[in-house]
């Protein structure tokens, strides 16, 4: 379902509690973006891949090509397989 910009619009002052649910979003992708960056400089590969298997589990994680995880990851195909090993 789409929802056009006008009536995204007119729901804020339509509706209660709409300028809180779009808050809440935004703090929680601004929470998502921050956790992800700081664990970009501050992880090693091995740690990046690790967390990152953690939180999407098995089942989701083994579905996924090894070059879209490491391009998520901000490493190579290379990097991810050595990573992999350990």
């Amino acid at each position: 379902m789409k929802l056009a910009a006008k009536d995204y619009l007119a729901a804020f002052d339509t509706i209660d509690g709409w300028q809180r649910l779009k808050r809440h979003l935004a703090e929680e992708n601004y929470l998502c973006m921050a956790d992800r960056l700081i664990g970009f400089n501050h992880l090693t590969i091995v740690q990046k891949y690790a967390k990152f298997y953690q939180d999407l589990g098995d089942d989701v994680a083994g579905r996924i090509a090894d070059c879209h995880i490491a391009a998520y990851l901000g490493i190579t195909p290379e990097s991810l397989s050595r990573a992999k090993r350990k």
